[in-house]
């Protein structure tokens, strides 16, 4: 059985490039973008797609030409990972309100993976912990404000 490379990318050749305006109507826009200055000048435009882990990585000349446009499957590109390789943020908890019950521990398990991430995805599974209205209201204006 074959394995295949991980992540999966695909770069579309110079015809391909000019008549991609189907492409771009099916793989559509999702809700993560970015821009990456290489260091040899180029730029790329980052654009994730309606579907989840499928990004759309193009890149530009300094005079703003398109030289590449490739399709890649997987966490987000390796070339945000090598501009950012620490986190932006250091998120600041909340003051804990009267009545809270598992809020403050979730919370800091997740500020943690913030400040030091790891390559393998952490699950927290929330429906084995009791929830109630405070743990509700804190934990949503934590991630409102952070994400």
């Amino acid at each position: 059985m074959a394995t295949l490379p991980f992540p999966l990318s695909y770069k579309l050749n110079a015809t391909e490039q000019q008549n991609s305006g189907l492409l771009d109507q099916l793989l559509g826009e999702g809700e993560i973008s970015a821009r990456v200055l290489l260091p040899d000048g180029k730029e790329q435009r980052i654009q994730e797609t309606v579907f989840t882990g499928v990004w759309r990585v193009r890149e530009y000349n300094a005079d703003q030409q398109r030289v590449a446009d490739e399709i890649i499957i997987g966490p987000i590109p390796e070339s945000i990972w090598q501009t950012h390789p620490q986190p932006p943020i250091t998120p600041e908890l909340p003051p804990q309100p009267a009545g809270l019950m598992n809020g403050a521990f979730i919370a800091h398990e997740i500020a943690g993976r913030v400040k030091q991430p790891v390559k393998e995805p952490h699950i927290i599974n929330l429906t084995l912990l009791p929830v109630n209205d405070a743990r509700s209201r804190v934990s949503g204006s934590f991630f409102r404000r952070r994400l």
